[in-house]
């Protein structure tokens, strides 16, 4: 490689565009009652910046939590996810208030 960003694992990027169209899927679409504050024309958004980080040093920590049994429904997926992503609670039920 001449630097830049390091060529990506094929498996791993489809396992991204699974677990990331799923969170995607759960957050915007399947239950309203999950995440109140993500409307449905976010989902690309919010499938983008998934897949971005998945891609990323943390992602095989991400895929392991959301491929795991606790994260097999959605409302498992979006506590986790809640749980280590701060920006992505506050998307998904809005900021605590103060």
């Amino acid at each position: 490689g001449t630097g830049g960003t390091p060529a990506v694992d094929p498996a791993k990027a489809a396992r991204c565009e699974t677990q990331c169209g799923r969170l995607a899927d759960c957050a915007t679409a399947a239950d309203p009652d999950l995440c109140p504050c993500y409307d449905p024309a976010e989902r690309d958004a919010l499938y983008q910046g998934c897949y971005n980080t998945c891609l990323g040093p943390v992602g095989d920590t991400v895929l392991a939590i959301a491929e795991g049994p606790t994260a097999a429904a959605c409302d498992g997926l979006v506590r986790i996810i809640s749980g280590v992503n701060p920006d992505f609670k506050v998307g998904c039920v809005g900021s605590p208030p103060m």
